[in-house]
């Protein structure tokens, strides 16, 4: 996946970094939610982790911007406070999910296994409802031409006879 990973603390950008390029996702930073925003402008991503609590823009104002713009994108919250107020504003706004400093990488792990799956998933689904409303179209146009074959022997009538059998 494409990784968007905005944090102030360098240490935190480059350890999770190095973590998440170990598995194989390719991994771009910035150091707060206004840098992150032009980076979505030239790197599209499919994930943001983000720190809550940065200078220019924090990570709530980062997952408001992101919601209206890029609704596809999914957002991973991070804080080392004990903010519940963020946590909520976090799930009201549309986050994925917060998770609370320090975690451990394997936490990081698991959520993005879960986002893959889920758009796996999503990605299933709509490939099922593509080929359902195909079926649908295909039946619609088999039945009206049914209907017109009808209509048509309806308005000429059939008057094909049957060969007397010998008798």
């Amino acid at each position: 996946m494409n990784v968007l990973l905005v944090d102030d603390e360098p240490t935190i950008l480059r350890e999770l970094g190095e973590f998440l390029r170990e598995l194989n996702h390719t991994v771009v930073t910035a150091r707060n939610g206004e840098e992150a925003i032009a980076r979505l402008d030239r790197d599209p991503v499919e994930v943001i982790i983000s720190d809550v609590r940065m200078p220019v823009l924090s990570g709530t104002g980062l997952l408001q911007y992101v919601s209206q713009r890029f609704p596809s994108v999914v957002v991973i919250l991070m804080t080392g406070y004990q903010d519940l107020d963020s946590a909520v504003a976090a799930v009201r706004y549309g986050a994925y999910d917060f998770i609370r400093k320090p975690f451990k990488l394997a936490e990081i792990r698991i959520r993005l296994d879960n986002i893959a799956e889920r758009q796996r998933l999503e990605r299933q689904l709509k490939e099922e409802e593509a080929k359902r409303r195909r079926a649908e179209r295909l039946h619609s146009w088999a039945s009206s031409r049914r209907d017109h074959a009808r209509d048509q022997q309806s308005q000429h009538g059939d008057h094909r006879q049957c060969p007397a059998s010998p008798g």
